[in-house]
């Protein structure tokens, strides 16, 4: 997203200037997605031949006049590549993408995976993917007891609720009319601004007891006449309609049947090679298909720089993952994220595109994890590029676009497209978001660019 401190007809003003000046580039030339900056990890140019020296390898196609390094952690200047000496000795290794982040906007990027004969007997690519926004479980029960149309008391999932008035039975997760109509906090179809998808599944089941005061006897006197009907009914949602992956944007990626989208890609190779060249989407080239308009949660994965600095060798378990791509927990009864009713939600990802080279029984034989990062200043990407200095350098350079950095662009901010580390460290998102800067907190991409406040 883009980040600027300027609302309303100012920021629209913006953002069609921008956009204006990106289709004008469009029409000067072809976005053909291919990298040319020589590094560690270039791919093999016209694409026709595996690596036989190389390994188990991912490499990065390349493109005229754009940059774009891949390498293994810890060095700028290592390939990102398993050796065929390890054929027999399984091996774990992480892989970054440099990539400025306009040009990851702009352009998306092409990886090539270079396998050699006799190396793996299947070759697994697991898509990066992430909750674009909060997913979960409705409520399991609600209780509610009327007198006269108005509600006098409720309970929802076995608890008290939130808040009660005449009419609505409010919950963390749902709210329930004295009717019995029941709106679940996960469903955003129904946003008058912005209608989103509905990640809300599950069913529950209503109880009513709806009592009425009838006259009756001679003479007449109020009696209150009470019936319990109860019904079951479905959230509609799932939790995958909330989730999101360049993937599923590729026509020719497989997809999941149920739910349409990407699925694991296993190739079979029974001992021979396999070299294959794979295109992911940029997020301007989806612009008319999706509303996540200045952001580069869709590429880019790479996530905690702090911890990266502090050791790319243990950045994989000391790193904080976004809730984003681990949630853990619905919000449950009590809206914490724990306890009563609170349930378990599946980690889709760790930022990571995945590549895993597995024997004919589906052991792991081998397995890279290629995390994309993108730079806010070309000042330290080349830095960082050309010294693998990670202290001395930041994907995250702030400031004024002039002042702190050689850009001068609409937003005045050296940050110009959003990522995952302005999710977890920044508190100045454009809109607000509940936990923001919070690194633990259960923040989504998807509640900002979508301009709405989580439901609470």
């Amino acid at each position: 997203m883009l980040k600027t401190r300027v609302t309303g007809h100012y920021r629209s003003a913006i953002t069609a200037v921008l956009l204006l000046m990106v289709a004008s580039l469009t029409a000067c030339k072809a976005d053909s997605n291919y990298f040319s900056a020589s590094n560690s990890s270039i791919g093999s140019g016209d694409g026709s031949t595996a690596d036989a020296t190389g390994g188990f390898q991912v490499r990065l196609k390349s493109k005229v006049g754009v940059s774009g390094v891949l390498h293994k952690f810890g060095d700028t200047t290592a390939a990102c590549s398993i050796p065929n000496a390890d054929v027999g000795s399984p091996t774990d290794i992480q892989c970054m993408l440099d990539v400025m982040e306009y040009d990851l906007w702009f352009h998306g990027f092409e990886y090539e995976l270079s396998v050699p004969k006799d190396f793996c007997h299947f070759v697994l690519e697991t898509p990066y993917r992430y909750y674009k926004g909060e997913a979960g479980y409705g409520p399991p029960t609600a209780v509610l007891n009327t007198l006269d149309g108005t509600l006098t008391g409720c309970t929802i999932g076995g608890a008290a609720p939130v808040s009660m008035t005449a009419g609505v039975c409010t919950g963390s997760e749902a709210t329930f009319t004295a009717a019995g109509a029941a709106k679940c906090a996960y469903d955003y179809s129904g946003d008058v601004d912005s209608p989103g998808p509905n990640c809300c599944a599950g069913k529950v089941v209503i109880t009513q007891n709806t009592s009425v005061t009838a006259m009756l006897g001679d003479p007449p006197a109020p009696v209150v006449q009470t019936t319990t009907s109860v019904s079951e009914v479905s959230y509609g949602g799932t939790i995958n309609a909330c989730t999101e992956s360049p993937n599923d944007f590729i026509t020719n990626w497989p997809k999941n049947i149920e739910t349409n989208k990407a699925a694991l890609l296993l190739t079979a190779l029974n001992g021979g090679a396999l070299l294959r060249s794979q295109k992911i989407p940029s997020v301007f080239s989806l612009r008319d298909t999706r509303n996540n308009g200045y952001s580069n949660f869709l590429n880019a994965g790479f996530h905690d720089w702090q911890a990266y600095v502090a050791d790319p060798a243990t950045w994989v378990m000391n790193r904080t993952i976004p809730r984003a791509m681990a949630p853990i927990y619905d919000k449950g009864n009590l809206g914490t994220h724990a306890g009563t009713n609170a349930t378990a939600i599946p980690t889709l990802s760790d930022g990571s595109y995945m590549f895993s080279c597995l024997g004919p029984a589906g052991e792991l034989r081998h397995r890279i994890r290629l995390f994309v990062n993108e730079w806010n200043t070309i000042e330290d990407y080349e830095g960082f590029v050309g010294s693998g200095d990670a202290s001395a350098f930041t994907p995250l350079k702030t400031g004024v676009a002039g002042v702190n950095c050689s850009a001068v662009n609409q937003g005045n901010s050296c940050n110009t497209i959003w990522g995952w580390d302005d999710m977890l460290y920044d508190t100045n998102y454009p809109v607000p978001i509940s936990g923001l800067g919070d690194p633990a907190a259960y923040a989504f991409p998807y509640e900002g660019t979508r301009n709405r406040i989580p439901v609470p």
